[in-house]
């Protein structure tokens, strides 16, 4: 059983043009937050691999996230999108194994798509959260403290998240 999957689309190794998109996601935010331990371990996978000078610009991407990381634009040397038309695929997963949850990490893509397509793919989370609070669907301790707030179940709230992807 998957509990949490993220495609990262992106150029080839061969090509030398530098493009990042996401492609399907299933990040769950509720229960024990798979979506959130998947996206860490694709960064900390990664995070090793990158160059010295993608690591002076990481920390540009992560604010730029945290402030509404729109697309298309530069970012890490590469060209964020939306399109994925022609892009190769890195396929990352949490599954239910017998007994175990098992992380599948696709390892065959350069490390600093999969940096940015981690990051892409929070920054997108987030934006979800916020407009699910701006609508006000929101929980009962969020509820009692805004007025004309629709109180839903967490389980509620997650999907009113998850609509917003």
């Amino acid at each position: 059983m998957v509990l949490a999957e993220l495609n990262i689309r992106h150029t080839r190794r061969h090509q030398p043009t530098r493009r990042v998109a996401i492609g399907d996601v299933y990040l769950p935010t509720s229960g024990p937050g798979y979506g959130a331990v998947l996206l860490g371990a694709v960064v900390s996978e990664h995070l090793s691999e990158l160059d010295e000078e993608q690591l002076d610009l990481l920390p540009r991407l992560l604010a730029d996230a945290r402030d509404g990381l729109s697309v298309p634009r530069i970012a890490m040397r590469y060209r964020l999108q939306t399109d994925v038309h022609g892009l190769d695929r890195s396929r990352h997963r949490l599954v239910a194994g017998t007994g175990a949850v098992v992380l599948e990490l696709d390892r065959h893509g350069w490390a600093d798509p999969q940096v940015i397509g981690a990051v892409m793919a929070a920054a997108d989370i987030e934006r979800a959260i916020e407009a699910t609070i701006a609508e006000k669907i929101v929980t009962y301790d969020f509820a009692r403290l805004m007025d004309g707030a629709t109180e839903v179940k967490t389980s509620e709230f997650a999907r009113a998240i998850v609509e917003r992807l």
